[in-house]
């Protein structure tokens, strides 16, 4: 049993990309983002709970260590950090880079990972 946390369409901008112009001016990436969290059954304090917010804050201090080539890596490094705390089961994350590529309203990767 457990709940789900759910991000959609989240819209931060990142030094992100293998190109000469990505690497000088940041881009937006959409975030989407599903996390198995406990049931909350009970709880009476933001303390108790995963909030979105933090979640929100440690994308921002990914994106914020500086620039990343790829958005695998990226994904991943999300992930990792996400992971730390142990309350979290699982995550299906998805990353869209949505001016990569003028003729697609977006490109990007979906992965997943759990304990």
């Amino acid at each position: 049993m457990s709940n789900q946390i759910i991000i959609r369409d989240l819209r931060l901008m990142a030094s992100i990309g293998i190109h000469p112009h990505e690497r000088t001016q940041r881009q937006p990436l959409l975030f989407n983002l599903a996390v198995q969290v406990p049931p909350y059954a009970g709880a009476e304090n933001i303390e108790d709970v995963v909030c979105y917010e933090t979640i929100v804050r440690h994308i921002d201090a990914v994106l914020a260590v500086g620039h990343i080539d790829l958005v695998e890596q990226l994904a991943e490094q999300i992930i990792a950090t996400l992971f730390a705390d142990p309350r979290i089961s699982h995550i299906a994350l998805r990353i869209e880079k949505p001016d990569a590529i003028a003729e697609a309203a977006a490109i990007g990767i979906s992965i997943e990972r759990a304990r």
